[in-house]
């Protein structure tokens, strides 16, 4: 719906986009034209707050390009990308599956840890209960899942005769899942890929 939201908010770079922010909307039902209902008429924006609102039943709703600053969080939204789940604290497994799709493409996209994903209520001055959830289980879960997309990744390493790759100048080894959090912070920085010890020959 990226072609009909209103926008008043300056623009930015995508390589200015650092976090990731996990919302929820406080409410048991809603969409866009319900929330810039309250946007615009209430708070008196002229951008709305999110730029992914995902639906009870998992739909996404695509409001804002990377580019455009929302209003997520007072302060803090020059740097931060906005997903929302439609709900008050309770979501459906349909909305938890489409919110992880989308956090892992948008971690690949803007090239992020999952340290950089926050509940709102984890910025700088905010007093809220949003997002409703435990912002550790919901990264434990995008580690886990970021593991296996390695594990699928270097399966075919883990052959007797190893496969190389050319051009690799640099890779980050680690030792078990429980490491992955920590090495994918140095992998980003050194755009370098990661691979279980379990795989080096």
């Amino acid at each position: 719906i990226r072609k009909i939201t209103p926008r008043s908010n300056r623009t930015r770079k995508v390589s200015d986009i650092t976090h990731i922010a996990r919302h929820h909307s406080a409410t048991d039902t809603g969409n866009w034209a319900s929330f810039w209902k309250y946007w615009n008429e209430t708070k008196g924006w002229g951008t709305g707050g999110y730029h992914e609102i995902i639906l009870r039943d998992g739909t996404v709703q695509l409001c804002y390009d990377p580019e455009e600053i929302t209003n997520g969080v007072g302060g803090q939204n020059a740097y931060t990308y906005h997903i929302t789940l439609v709900g008050n604290g309770s979501f459906t497994p349909a909305q938890e599956k489409t919110w992880e799709e989308r956090a892992l493409f948008n971690l690949k996209r803007f090239n992020l840890p999952v340290s950089r994903v926050l509940g709102h209520k984890e910025y700088p001055g905010a007093n809220t209960a949003c997002p409703g959830v435990d912002m550790g289980v919901v990264r434990n879960r995008l580690i886990y899942l970021l593991s296996k997309v390695v594990e699928a990744a270097i399966k075919p390493v883990a052959i007797a005769k190893p496969v190389v790759v050319p051009n690799l100048h640099m890779a980050v080894v680690i030792g078990s899942v429980n490491d992955y959090e920590s090495a994918e912070l140095v992998a980003a920085h050194y755009k370098a890929p990661i691979y279980p010890r379990s795989a080096i020959k």
